[in-house]
């Protein structure tokens, strides 16, 4: 009796020979079936007599076909092309024994003992000409190019069992992830994947296949990850073989390095953040750090999920920060997580300037610098023209924040004190022709603000005009603003054009000129007014 391309699986006798029972003589000739976790109850029998038991003298027949013998190796049944591997059933548990995508079982049954469709089973008029077709109707010739030929015959790629493997289950699908069949892959097909993804396995329509990935015939959990990196970058090889993992469940054709059942490049993507350090990839290296550190190819000596190579080693000695200052190889006094070694410390006193300057004394050496203008850094540190152990800008602030009571004067307004200016000398510093410490700029705007630079106070004529008081009009008799009565009309309206740019000019320490350059800027609108004697 012939049993060509069954599936007998799940079944239990009262007795023995769970799957098949053979009393007598009659042996039966078996090719292309699967006989898998079938069961008996008389405790005796081995997994394989569970599968199927005879009486008789003879052996029955058996080829091409996948036989549970409860110990998958090398030793199979008796016969060409057996073979005694699970063969991965999709959903047995709700009677779907189609094959999944990795199954041992694909193109490894022998197509000659399989009868041509003399009676037109799939009803599409064609008789004698092809094989007869499977339990689904779907053609016993389908070669899945993925998938190693191993069978024998005549198309020589027909799968064992009572169904055959479609490339993509209903065997409609033109491009995965075209859930819409609009034939682009893009948001629109986000909702489809997702409807069909909520849908119970056994009730999703060949409309899913497109979503169907790892070859199982329903859109699982497994197929997530490769829709969205489809979706995201639509340079992917959305076709790409299945791959298979270790145990022969089908996995998409993506790593996934965790084994979390999501691609890698979408772990990183959307995974990555404070909580799941270990789903980042700080190396860049498209590997999950938590997979780097795991594989040993990077350390983690702090036990973060972080490698060492992406922490902050400021040292460059192989350490992170981190663990140096929990090590106590580093000291640590601001507690910023900085070794104290690798901060600013700018009187080489091996102390950070902000733990130098901080009045809790964090690093217990008893010693706390100045820091009179609250800059973080030393006053030792700051610069100090004149030398006198206050830093320039406290030496200039009118709040004399140093408390020495004595405030340098800075007449030009380029924060840097007059006698440092004098000290300094043109062209970077001023003159002081008088030598009575005053720069010469300063006593020449004085001047022509028609009062004293010895006083140290700007004046401003009556107080009552809006005219910068450089360029008040006067009788006076000082060198810019000649008495006019005495000028001939030409000069008067010379004068006149050089008082009403003066207007329009930004003067005194809002300008955005120093007092030297604001000096300069007259004589030269002077010069070109030719006013000059």
């Amino acid at each position: 009796v012939p049993l060509i391309g069954c599936t007998i699986s799940n079944n239990e006798a009262t007795r023995i020979g769970g799957g098949i029972y053979v009393f007598g003589t009659n042996m039966p000739e078996l090719s292309g079936c699967i006989l898998w976790d079938n069961r008996d109850s008389d405790g005796s029998s081995s997994v394989l007599q569970e599968q199927i038991f005879w009486s008789g003298s003879s052996d029955p027949s058996i080829t091409y076909s996948c036989i549970d013998d409860g110990s998958p190796d090398a030793t199979v049944y008796t016969g060409a092309g057996n073979i005694d591997d699970d063969p991965l059933f999709i959903e047995p548990i709700v009677d779907n024994y189609r094959l999944k995508r990795c199954s041992p079982a694909l193109d490894a049954a022998d197509s000659f003992p399989i009868p041509n469709d003399d009676h037109d089973a799939d009803q599409d008029t064609i008789t004698n000409l092809e094989l007869t077709p499977e339990l689904d109707g779907k053609l016993r010739d389908i070669d899945l190019l993925d998938v190693a030929d191993t069978g024998a015959g005549s198309p020589d790629y027909v799968d064992m069992g009572a169904y055959e493997k479609d490339e993509f289950g209903c065997g409609n699908c033109e491009q995965l992830g075209d859930m819409n069949g609009d034939t682009e892959r893009d948001g629109m097909d986000v909702q489809p994947f997702v409807d069909c993804f909520l849908l119970p396995r056994v009730d999703q329509p060949c409309e899913c296949e497109c979503g169907d990935y790892v070859g199982q015939d329903f859109v699982g959990l497994e197929d997530v990850s490769q829709f969205v990196m489809c979706l995201i970058d639509k340079s992917q090889e959305c076709g790409d073989p299945i791959e298979c993992d270790p145990e022969g469940e089908p996995r998409a054709g993506l790593d996934d390095c965790n084994e979390n059942e999501v691609n890698d490049e979408v772990d990183i993507m959307f995974g990555c953040g404070q909580e799941s350090p270990g789903l980042c990839d700080c190396n860049e290296n498209g590997v999950p750090d938590g997979c780097d550190i795991a594989a040993e190819t990077s350390e983690d000596d702090d036990a973060n999920d972080v490698p060492d190579e992406c922490e902050p080693d400021c040292q460059n000695n192989g350490t992170p920060d981190a663990k140096d200052i929990d090590d106590e190889t580093s000291a640590d006094c601001n507690i910023d997580g900085i070794p104290d070694e690798c901060q600013a410390d700018c009187n080489d006193n091996n102390v950070p300037d902000d733990c130098d300057v901080d009045p809790a004394d964090p690093d217990g050496d008893t010693q706390v610098s100045e820091d009179c203008d609250l800059n973080g850094r030393p006053d030792e540190c700051d610069p100090d023209c004149d030398t006198n152990g206050v830093p320039d800008d406290c030496d200039l602030d009118p709040t004399d924040p140093d408390g020495d009571s004595w405030v340098d004067p800075d007449c030009n307004g380029n924060n840097y004190p007059d006698a440092c200016d004098i000290d300094l000398g043109p062209p970077f510093g001023s003159l002081d022709a008088d030598e009575n410490g005053v720069p010469d700029e300063c006593e020449q705007s004085m001047m022509m603000m028609g009062g004293s630079a010895a006083g140290g106070e700007e004046v401003s004529g009556d107080g009552t005009s809006s005219c910068p008081p450089h360029c008040s009009q006067s009788s006076g008799t000082h060198p810019f603003f000649p008495n006019l009565e005495e000028l001939s009309e030409e000069e008067q309206e010379a004068w006149s054009e050089f008082y009403l740019w003066c207007i329009e000019q930004e003067w005194g320490p809002d300008s955005e000129y120093s007092g030297a350059e604001q000096l300069e800027r007259l004589m030269e609108k002077i010069s070109e007014l030719g006013l000059t004697e």
